[in-house]
């Protein structure tokens, strides 16, 4: 029986697919590369609207405060107001650059922070007393406790897991809880931020760090921008932390940060 020959070789059959390859992979390329463009004029667009959402989280107490100074007449409370309109301006800008650093994907400056202060500094930013919410503030924080972050970032994230929970308890009142304390032998910086709201939705708490994700439709009934928690992870994750949330229903919601921690936290005396 005469054996079967092998097929012909069509002449450059070989190289003529080796070129339509190597035209394939160079147009998939280009097409990934316009893919990563529009994927940042997107997050462009969103990280505007955040710009505008966190100067209004500042803006609202800041001219509640002057509206409240002018109506009493009063030149004190009309300088305290001015004072509080200066520390007002100056965090905006802050919350400006910090923003404009996740647009341009910059490493955010960490230094050795005493953490005190600046979970004092966020509640000082909320310009009205949440007791007049019904609202019992407990905080348990270690004065001498010291993180690597940058604490402007902190203290935005800190303030907009605040106004959340204020949200969430608004009205009716209730419970919030901020703890901040070393864990993992010291390495680690914790930092929990709990209320006794309404709690988040199990359908929504899967995905409430995307962005235009809302809790607020959940908790209280009315909805907001969706991208405080989602600029919080962005800025959490800057320094190289994280942020998560737990929740039951009609219990309440605990935000956990967690950052390094300085290895010199402990006794040697010194820091900010």
């Amino acid at each position: 029986m005469d054996s079967i020959a092998p097929p012909p070789t069509l002449p450059g059959c070989q190289a003529s697919i080796e070129t339509a390859l190597a035209d394939l992979e160079e147009r998939l390329a280009q097409l990934q590369s316009q893919v990563h463009r529009l994927h940042g004029l997107a997050t462009m667009g969103t990280l505007t609207a955040a710009m505008a959402h966190e100067i209004n989280n500042l803006l609202t107490p800041l001219s509640g405060r002057c509206q409240f100074a002018l109506r009493e007449d009063d030149p004190k409370r009309m300088r305290d107001a001015l004072d509080g309109a200066v520390r007002g301006a100056r965090q905006i800008a802050e919350v400006c650059d910090r923003i404009l650093a996740i647009a341009r994907s910059e490493t955010t400056n960490a230094s050795r922070v005493r953490i005190a202060p600046v979970i004092e500094e966020a509640i000082a930013c909320l310009g009205r007393d949440l007791a007049k919410d019904a609202i019992e503030l407990h905080t348990d924080v270690d004065a001498n406790l010291f993180a690597l972050c940058c604490p402007a970032s902190l203290r935005q994230v800190l303030l907009n897991l605040i106004l959340n929970s204020r949200q969430a308890m608004t009205p009716g009142g209730g419970r919030l809880s901020i703890r901040a304390g070393a864990v993992a032998e010291g390495k680690t910086l914790q930092v929990d931020i709990a209320d006794t709201g309404g709690g988040i939705a199990p359908e929504v708490i899967e995905k409430v760090f995307d962005p235009y994700v809302t809790t607020r439709s959940s908790i209280a009934g009315d909805g907001g921008a969706g991208l405080g928690l989602y600029v919080s992870r962005q800025l959490i994750e800057k320094m190289g932390g994280r942020i998560s949330v737990e929740s039951t229903r009609n219990v309440g919601a605990t935000f956990r940060i967690t950052l390094p921690c300085d290895q010199r936290d402990r006794g040697d005396g010194g820091g900010n």
